[in-house]
């Protein structure tokens, strides 16, 4: 577990709370749609993409689906981790993939409230809090 930012997330100027892209500052879909912007083919991704409000962490799965994103179960590196268990929904992004399926992630708001931190060896298939229901693979 870490408290420290990723030097370029928190370069990024703040603006009241909302971030460049339309997610709050400090939450998860903040930091992981930074990821999803800097390292997929998706660079120009938002809180409302292509016509669809991705919100809260929870609706991240099936606002991908209906843009013909996949979501499925097989985590890869560089897939954003996502699930609808807890009040709003968690996105983490998969650093690591290892042969005994568990899964790396970097993540804002899970382990520091409002700050980033990274776990390893996730049993993703867990459940609850520490799982997830899948993988977007922007």
């Amino acid at each position: 577990m870490t408290s420290t930012t990723p030097r370029s997330y928190s370069s990024v100027p703040s603006s009241g709370g909302v971030d460049p892209w339309g997610f709050y500052w400090g939450q998860c879909v903040s930091y992981v749609a930074w990821q999803v912007r800097s390292n997929t083919g998706h660079s120009n991704f938002q809180n409302m993409y292509r016509g669809v409000h991705f919100g809260n962490a929870e609706n991240w799965g099936s606002a991908a689906r209906s843009l013909g994103i996949t979501v499925n179960s097989t985590p890869t590196v560089g897939s954003v981790a996502w699930r609808t268990s807890g009040s709003a929904g968690h996105v983490a992004y998969v650093t690591a993939v290892h042969s005994n399926g568990t899964i790396d992630v970097s993540e804002y708001n899970f382990l520091v409230t409002s700050g980033f931190d990274t776990r390893s060896n996730v049993n993703w298939q867990s459940g609850g809090s520490s799982g997830f229901d899948g993988f977007i693979h922007f």
